[in-house]
């Protein structure tokens, strides 16, 4: 980011910060992806992924975006965020029906709230 002192006297930068990377094809700077860089923290054990690939719906989509999570927020008990949606590429009553399936599979806990995003927790087989 520039230095203050290149902006008109008295004025301060008050927009966006703009990511770049520089793509050395086109020699020039251009703006980075929204999750450059980012990954599922491990290990995740396998059977519990077959096991949530195999149910209906985006069950597998929203089982990897859970996992996003407890690795982002360093536990496997959260409050879950938009981001799972984003993630999952799908709408907030996809990822319901998802977290239902993955409950009664028992990959995981979730706790409804009302007025709030639920309560995860991803369950494997070490948890109690």
């Amino acid at each position: 980011m520039s230095s203050p002192s290149t902006y008109p006297k008295g004025k301060r930068y008050a927009g966006p910060i703009q990511r770049l990377s520089f793509d050395g094809g086109l020699g020039d700077f251009v703006e980075r992806s929204s999750y450059p860089g980012q990954f599922i923290k491990g290990p995740i054990p396998l059977a519990w992924i077959a096991q949530a690939n195999a149910l209906p719906g985006k069950a597998g989509a929203v089982g990897a975006a859970l996992w996003f999570l407890a690795g982002v927020k360093k536990t496997q008990a959260f409050r879950t965020t938009r981001q799972v949606e984003e993630i999952a590429a799908c709408g907030r009553k996809a990822v319901y029906a998802a977290l239902e399936a993955l409950q009664a599979a028992g990959l995981i806990k979730f706790t409804p709230a009302k007025g709030a995003r639920p309560v995860v927790e991803i369950l494997t087989s070490s948890s109690p």
